[in-house]
């Protein structure tokens, strides 16, 4: 009995860690907003592509203009578009143990 308990409960964590919210309707206010800001000058990548840290990287690169293959962001974030933005990447982005080789980050 205790067995299949501890057993139970282990099942339980498993369940608990791997719930990922499901990818954004394309017709949420999230992802219409994505669209808008990070859809003008290119298609928007789907966020499940990079880790949270990528995209907070490469978030601060563009607003720096540091980031050769974007433009500058034009308008600006406002530090409320820029919250909106990055919590839309860190819910759908790529969970923490999945490894990638990306080229552009090299």
């Amino acid at each position: 009995m205790k067995r299949v308990v501890t057993l139970a409960i282990m099942a339980a964590m498993v369940t608990a860690c791997s719930f990922r919210p499901p990818p954004p309707s394309v017709t949420s206010d999230e992802f219409s907003f994505y669209q808008t800001r990070c859809g003008s000058c290119h298609k928007p990548v789907v966020a499940e592509l990079y880790h949270d840290y990528q995209w907070e990287r490469l978030l601060t690169l563009i607003e720096r203009g540091l980031d050769k293959k974007h433009l500058q962001l034009q308008p600006p974030l406002t530090a409320q578009e820029r919250v909106r933005l990055v919590k839309y990447l860190e819910t759908y982005s790529l969970e923490e143990d999945t490894l990638i080789i990306d080229e552009a980050y090299k």
